[in-house]
């Protein structure tokens, strides 16, 4: 497996000497395709946790993430190859566990007293591509904590991509948690889409893998929308991390009617 791509292109251009434009990706491996299997903790009622639907595909698609349009095309590209590879599965239960695309849907009102988990384990030599589509309604407050984990010496390529959509009033908190093998690759893309007076928390921490390529792009286009991001990682030896982070305001005020 080869890979060549552009990631974490930046909104605007700047000084190309300060070479922050973009990063240059390319790796060429043996790994096999094969996605981790997503497990969650106990799911409280109403909260449903799915591979999802064409049409809930093509709604996270619309929320744009930071590693750019060509990590978007490397996962459609792998997503079409698994819908091949399904075709010729008996096992729906084993169609589901390796899904491309998750959905996990919190509807209107809910509110958490516990944090969901949604954890991946990852196997030495394996190269693993998903996404997943976090949507909630209105009036929701949840945290998620999203954890990779592999062993210590594995090797491996993981590439992650979390689109976050949350209605009016809602207060999302997502933290995710890397702790893969020493050789690993981990791309983690978010996307996010705040509701009228919504919040979405994201924290980081990156402790495994070689190489990590992060990005967060928030899209705060209602009112009173905001987004709140805390990262922390450690960089020993020779180990490398390339972030990008775009918040996009552009969220108004309605006028007020007068008397």
């Amino acid at each position: 497996m080869k890979i060549d791509t552009t990631l974490n292109p930046l909104p605007v251009l700047t000084w190309n000497w300060l070479r922050m434009n973009k990063a240059a990706f390319s790796e060429e491996t043996e790994y096999a395709t094969k996605p981790a299997t997503l497990e969650t903790s106990d799911l409280p009622a109403g909260v449903t946790f799915t591979s999802g639907e064409a049409s809930q595909v093509q709604e996270a698609a619309q929320i744009k993430g930071a590693l750019g349009k060509e990590f978007d095309a490397l996962l459609d590209e792998k997503a079409s190859q698994a819908q091949e590879a399904a075709k010729n599965q008996n096992s729906s239960q084993a169609k589901e566990a390796a899904a491309p695309f998750a959905l996990l849907e919190l509807p209107a009102g809910f509110k958490s007293q516990a944090p969901i988990f949604i954890r991946a384990g990852l196997q030495d030599g394996a190269a693993s591509f998903q996404r997943l589509f976090v949507k909630a309604g209105d009036n929701v407050e949840a945290t998620i904590i999203i954890e990779w984990t592999s062993e210590k010496s594995a090797k491996g390529l993981n590439a992650f991509q979390t689109k976050i959509a949350a209605g009016n009033n809602c207060k999302i908190r997502v933290s995710t948690v890397q702790l893969l093998g020493a050789g690993f690759v981990h791309l983690n893309d978010i996307g996010c889409a705040a509701g009228e007076n919504s919040s979405i928390e994201i924290a980081q921490l990156e402790l495994g893998a070689q190489k990590i390529y992060q990005g967060i792009r928030s899209a705060l286009s209602q009112a009173r929308s905001s987004f709140v991001h805390n990262a922390a990682y450690c960089l020993d030896k020779d180990r490398e991390l390339d972030m990008n982070f775009i918040a996009e305001q552009t969220g108004r005020e309605r006028p007020r009617s007068r008397p």
